[in-house]
């Protein structure tokens, strides 16, 4: 599995870049702005394929 990691220091340092958000403030904003937007937490989950994998295990 490969895996892929970022790291803002090089950014912060060279580019003299400031993240608008922290990652307490951004998953917020995301949540808010786009996740209850969408409505998506009142839509039914499916997860009968969740339900297929865990059984074949």
């Amino acid at each position: 599995m490969q895996h892929f990691f970022a790291d803002i220091h090089k950014a912060l340092n060279e580019l003299n870049w400031k993240p608008e958000y922290d990652l307490i403030s951004g998953l917020k904003d995301s949540f808010e702005k786009d996740y209850l937007v969408s409505k998506r937490d009142q839509a039914d989950i499916d997860f009968s394929l969740d339900e297929q994998i865990l059984s074949a295990s």
